[in-house]
């Protein structure tokens, strides 16, 4: 996945191509008709839409990542232990899928997804429930946001900037940190009213987006993800 964020295209796809054989060979293993056996599939489906995503080709990711999703929605899971690896899964496939729509405009159906990921059981990312959820959030807000309905917008995404205000208070400076904080301000920034105040308001939002990508080193500003974040800074500033 980094690989491919850093735009070294061939070998984020080798990388894919040993994990998916990887994958080929821990379904040998299981029995005809176990479900483990789809859910192995799906997941090599996440990673290679997420990869689709990041290289650019948001059509092949939405495609990938919502026919893998709604795959995996209609599997019967009996155990426990399964039924959290469906969950963490599914919620990776809605993200890609949500992310995937917002970039290709399509914000009602980016605003669909989000609320279904969002309406799922809380699950851990990266050893953090409530920092999945801020994500879903997150895209939420933008899509909310993107078709005009900042109130709402700011409603939705209100949770997620306490959650990432208060990691920042704490110290936080991670990639993955600025990324989704810088995120979180640009959905901020685009739910704001159209007067003086809220022109004000998001002009402000920006400038902290802007700097927490300027913050990041060199190497995490050429980032796939950052150069999007770059993007709707600059087109939010531009439609202000």
């Amino acid at each position: 996945f980094w690989e491919a964020q850093a735009g070294q295209h061939a070998a984020a796809e080798r990388s894919l191509a040993a994990g998916l054989k990887a994958d080929e060979e821990s379904i040998k293993l299981l029995p005809e008709g176990d479900v483990r056996r789809a859910m192995v599939d799906a997941e090599g489906t996440s990673r290679r839409a997420r990869i689709k995503l990041t290289q650019g080709d948001s059509a092949a990711a939405y495609d990938l990542a919502s026919t893998s999703a709604r795959q995996l929605e209609q599997l019967s899971i009996a155990s426990e232990d399964v039924t959290a690896q469906w969950r963490r899964t599914l919620q990776d496939l809605l993200g890609t899928e949500t992310e995937a729509a917002l970039r290709l405009g399509r914000y009602s159906e980016a605003e669909a997804t989000a609320r279904r990921a969002i309406a799922m059981p809380r699950s851990s990312f990266a050893g953090d429930p409530l920092r999945g959820l801020s994500t879903r959030q997150v895209q939420l807000a933008y899509a909310i946001a993107m078709q005009g309905r900042g109130p709402e917008a700011q409603a939705e995404l209100t949770p997620a900037l306490e959650f990432y205000g208060a990691e920042k208070k704490a110290g936080a400076r991670t990639t993955s940190f600025r990324l989704e904080y810088a995120a979180a301000l640009v959905a901020s920034a685009l739910a704001q009213p159209p007067d003086a105040a809220g022109r004000a308001a998001r002009q402000r939002a920006l400038a902290e987006a802007d700097a927490e990508l300027a913050g990041a080193s060199a190497e995490v500003r050429q980032l796939s993800d950052a150069r999007v974040l770059a993007v709707r800074i600059a087109a939010a500033r531009a439609s202000s």
